[in-house]
């Protein structure tokens, strides 16, 4: 009974040791995943949610596009300028979703080409505003002429101009996605590759110590052989 103690309790201490170390690297990798999940689930809601602001922002600028192209050439002037309000509904939807923009890029401490874009914007925002007050200046004095030059030279060109910033800043998120899912594979790989790497050693560990407690374990004795109460040769 002590000789099979002797040699069970190696094999015990070497299974539980091996079970321990299995137990420590299937953890350990469980966290790296669930890490990187939590990242990649977190970044990509920020960016999905400024490409949809970037989205409103662009919306708003066609809207108003489109109002100012019905303004100069509704008859008569006076009538045209009654849904003038238009403006100021895509104005301060786009002044919302610039706001929430902003705020954005501060939380997650936007890269420099982004915030350099939201300030083109908001430049060529504060722009557009001067010269659409300047047409709506010449339609209420009947100036349609005047008001069609100031579409077709000023209002227009800014209204492109700003629009193509914040197709820019549609194109940035889109950038920052396709990088975030080529980082997501690139750390999907490393963290299957340390997995392996860690399995080899814990079973390395394992096979080691197993060799290292039992080569020494006694080996168990025969019994005694008597026949016709005579010692066995």
């Amino acid at each position: 009974m002590n000789t099979f103690l002797a040699t069970g309790r190696p094999f015990l201490m070497v299974f539980a040791a091996q079970v321990l170390l299995l137990a420590v690297i299937a953890g350990y990798a469980l966290s790296r995943i669930d890490r990187l999940e939590r990242s990649v689930t977190d970044i990509a809601a920020v960016n999905q949610r400024e490409f949809a602001l970037a989205s409103d922002m662009k919306d708003a600028v066609s809207e108003r596009f489109r109002v100012m192209e019905r303004l100069i050439s509704q008859k008569p002037v006076a009538g045209a300028l009654s849904n003038i309000v238009e403006i100021d509904i895509a104005d301060q939807l786009s002044l919302n979703s610039e706001a929430e923009l902003a705020s954005s890029f501060t939380a997650a401490q936007a890269a420099p080409e982004e915030l350099q874009t939201l300030q083109q914007a908001r430049a060529l925002h504060e722009q557009a505003a001067q010269a659409t007050r300047r047409l709506l200046n010449q339609l209420s004095a009947g100036d349609l002429d005047g008001a069609r030059r100031t579409q077709q030279t000023v209002v227009a060109p800014l209204l492109r101009q700003w629009r193509d910033a914040l197709t820019r800043m549609e194109k940035i998120q889109l950038n920052q996605n396709a990088e975030l899912v080529e980082a997501t594979s690139h750390a999907v790989w490393r963290a299957r590759w340390v997995l392996q790497v860690l399995s080899a050693f814990g079973l390395l560990v394992s096979a080691a110590l197993a060799w290292h407690l039992t080569r020494d374990a006694p080996a168990p004795c025969a019994p005694p052989c008597r026949l016709n109460n005579s010692s066995c040769a």
